[in-house]
């Protein structure tokens, strides 16, 4: 009886497989070809032309099942021609270690699939039946294949290697990223179970584990189905997995809330998620649910995506206010890159026709919203700030959860975390402000400096509704359009005015911040660097910006300085003196501070007036009463 059970889950975890194989391929037909039917050929044969060779190989590999597969049979013969090869490889007869399945894991072949996904790969063996030295050999091909791929393939692939027991432990080597933090093993499992497509190989043994009645248990199950072979040979034991922690659970929304300092969209579906089983981790996991769904088979197919959407939107964003219900479906609608006029894609026109539905959406708000793409830097910084208050209320709940729950290691990442969040958003004296984005660059035509007789307002373009930045000071709004990326040589402006400044010094002076300082990224820096005190690492001195080339004085003095969180500012002075003070008050605390100089290079006393600045900060750097 439990067999008969097994077998018909089997069909029906097939045919869901089969639809996200062709979801896949509808989104990226050349890239699913290589990936569906290319990657299992390259690494069951073995051939000088074809990537992935291993020279006297007693043994090659073979991924289980792909004899049987009809689209791989019929393209043999094709694979060969392609790497200029005469015979068909995949039916030599060759002694081979077996590799149990290959297996996506992410948006690959679901609604958040868009240009610029890439596609984790779980390569997953016994390395018990093939070996220390068939490991190393199979990673080595492995590499060979994916330097291939990296050059012909445009979609980025990454492969991780895995053991079928370290799996069942919950050990997942390189797939679990190292900067995550916390432990994650049952956050990453769930999102395997709830995600994966089969590539080729067998199915997990999890996913057919499943009775309607809910009296099916895991271990025993698997015991008693291995004494038939012709069921349990198709199927590969990968662990259950009944719940995950809200220490897990923490770990991981913090690791996305990192994530999503960068790429705010892209981390929303995940780290929502993660929210919600914050306040529930007893429930059925979103994995358990959606396999249910599919199973019982009373309800057309749905990707895992929008399951996960339709989830959170039905249970979680139920009790949100009004605001913020809308804010997260047009979040999760931007992120999966959806279009709600879809005409060449009919699998994701009904996915997207379903999610629109649940969602509430009219058909003028996702026409606003299928126009993301030409929205003007306005809108595009008005959507930002929304987002970047709701990051706000996530940190928040995050940081009252974790009292009582949180480990030392999640008590650090919270930490980190706070103190990115402050380096990059947190108002202070002379501090550059970072603008809030939704992930992309701002759609500017150019960048317009405009003098107000006694400040600078920056604009996008030659709309004057919303600056960038108003009441600036010019190195200021100079340091804020390069830090927040928004220089671009060829697009900058500046309305005429009877100040003394130039647009190419304006131009001068960005490529010179450029060089030393870069742009904003906090994000990006190592989490040990926000573990100490926040030590200023570079200073770059401008000298007479505003005032005539010909001046010989040197009274109007600039310091834009940075430090090693990321933090950037601009101070004024308007003498020596005063600049001397200053970089005395640096001196103490800031060992290899590395000082610049800037000057107009057309000004008449050039080399005296860089040579004395360069005295005055030598002297104040070195010696004196602090």
């Amino acid at each position: 009886m439990i067999e008969k059970k097994i077998l018909w889950n089997l069909k029906k975890f097939q045919t869901y497989n089969h639809e996200r194989q062709r979801m896949f391929a509808e989104a990226s037909p050349r890239e699913a070809n290589q990936i569906l039917y290319l990657l299992p050929w390259m690494l069951s044969v073995n051939h000088p032309k074809v990537p992935g060779y291993m020279k006297n190989a007693e043994k090659t590999f073979r991924v289980y099942g792909i004899d049987r597969c009809m689209n791989i049979r019929k393209k043999d013969a094709f694979f060969c021609r392609m790497f200029g090869v005469g015979t068909d490889l995949l039916f030599q007869k060759q002694e081979s270690l077996l590799i149990e399945g290959l297996y996506s894991i992410g948006s690959a072949g679901t609604l958040a699939q868009t240009a610029d996904s890439d596609c984790d790969i779980w390569i997953c063996c016994d390395s018990r039946m093939i070996g220390k030295e068939g490991w190393k050999a199979l990673q080595k091909k492995i590499n060979i294949i994916k330097d291939w791929l990296d050059t012909n393939c445009r979609m980025p692939v990454y492969f991780f290697l895995s053991d079928l027991e370290a799996i069942r432990r919950g050990d997942f080597g390189q797939a679990l990223d190292e900067s995550s933090g916390s432990a994650q093993k049952n956050v990453l499992k769930e999102e395997f179970y709830r995600t994966f497509i089969v590539i080729m190989g067998k199915v997990p043994f999890w996913w057919v584990c499943w009775d309607r009645d809910g009296d099916m248990p895991y271990g025993s199950t698997w015991k008693q189905l291995e004494e038939n072979r012709r069921i349990s040979d198709e199927l590969v034991n990968l662990g259950d997995i009944e719940k995950v922690s809200s220490r897990e659970f923490l770990g991981a929304a913090l690791w996305q809330l990192h994530k999503s300092l960068t790429s705010p969209l892209k981390s929303v579906i995940k780290m929502t998620l993660l929210r919600m089983y914050l306040d529930r981790p007893d429930e059925a996991l979103p994995c358990q649910r959606f396999r249910d769904q599919v199973l019982r088979g009373e309800r057309d197919f749905q990707d895992p995506m929008g399951f996960s959407m339709e989830l959170i939107l039905e249970e979680y964003g139920r009790d949100l206010p009004p605001a913020e219900h809308q804010l997260m479906v047009r979040c999760f609608y931007l992120r999966c890159g959806l279009t709600a006029f879809e005409q060449k894609k009919p699998i994701r026109k009904e996915q997207t026709r379903r999610f629109v539905s649940i969602a509430g959406l009219s058909r003028e708000a996702c026409f606003e919203l299928d126009t993301f793409e030409e929205w003007d830097a306005a809108r595009q910084m008005r959507f930002g700030k929304e987002m970047l208050l709701r990051l706000f209320r996530f940190y928040e709940d995050i940081v009252r959860r974790a009292k009582g729950v949180a480990s030392m290691m999640d008590t650090r990442d919270l930490t980190v975390l706070g103190r990115r969040i402050t380096a990059i958003y947190q108002k202070k004296e002379d501090k550059v402000v970072h603008l809030p984005r939704p992930g992309y660059a701002f759609n500017l035509k150019s960048l317009e400096f405009v003098w107000m007789e006694d400040h600078w307002n920056l604009y996008p373009g030659s709309d004057r509704k919303l600056p960038f930045l108003a009441g600036a000071d010019i190195l200021e709004a100079v340091t804020f359009a390069v830090w927040n990326g928004l220089y671009n040589r060829t697009r900058m402006r500046m309305e005429p005015n009877p100040s003394s400044v130039s647009l190419q010094e304006i131009i001068n002076l960005s490529e010179k911040i450029k060089d030393i300082f870069g742009v904003c990224d906090v994000a990006e820096r190592d989490a040990d660097v926000f573990l100490r005190a926040e030590r200023f690492t570079k200073v770059l001195v401008v000298i007479s910006f505003e005032k005539s080339p010909y001046s010989k004085d040197i009274n109007d003095l600039g310091v834009i300085f940075s430090n090693a969180w990321g933090e950037i500012y601009v101070r004024r002075f308007q003498s020596p003196f005063a600049l001397t003070s200053f970089m005395r008050q640096y001196r103490k605390g800031n060992p290899g501070l590395e000082v610049y100089y800037y000057l107009q290079r057309n000004a008449s006393y050039y080399e005296k007036i860089i040579e004395r600045t360069k005295r005055l900060t030598a002297l104040s750097l070195s010696s004196g009463p602090l």
